[in-house]
């Protein structure tokens, strides 16, 4: 049993401030608006386990720098009913052994450029986050089963 714990490999987590090659990367240019109400322009990669917000590397093209990170089975995405272009994201802290209660990380409003674009950035992170939880929950049930 102890082989297939963790379910996730920390070494493969995208970690803040890591530098990432960003050529084959899927990006959604965005502006999050944070609760004190300053902007920031950003792009937003929707990796495999994670939401990752990345600045661009202004010495390196086609490398940025990631400033959030956060697990898709920790976020919440909702869209906001006056601008088809905006979604309210929150990440919460992951849950440990000794609370219950979901902390958010970051909750802000994300802006892109389209309606398009929303919808394509809604429709990924609760299509990947969706498959990360059903993919995480057979891991547990073939632990539980031994």
């Amino acid at each position: 049993m102890e082989t297939q714990l963790p379910l996730t490999n920390p070494q493969s987590c995208v970690q803040i401030d890591q530098a990432l090659d960003l050529n084959n990367s899927d990006l959604i240019a965005c502006v999050v608006l944070w609760k004190d109400g300053t902007k920031t322009r950003r792009f937003l990669v929707i990796d495999v386990l994670q939401l990752i917000l990345v600045e661009p590397d202004t010495k390196r093209l086609g490398w940025g720098v990631a400033k959030l990170v956060g697990f898709l089975q920790d976020i919440e995405v909702t869209g906001d009913k006056d601008d088809s272009r905006c979604l309210h994201i929150t990440i919460h802290r992951p849950l440990s052994g000794t609370t219950t209660n979901r902390v958010p990380l970051l909750s802000a409003k994300f802006v892109f450029d389209d309606n398009i674009r929303c919808m394509a950035a809604k429709q990924r992170l609760t299509k990947v986050s969706g498959f990360f939880v059903s993919s995480g929950l057979g891991k547990w049930g073939r632990i539980l089963q031994k």
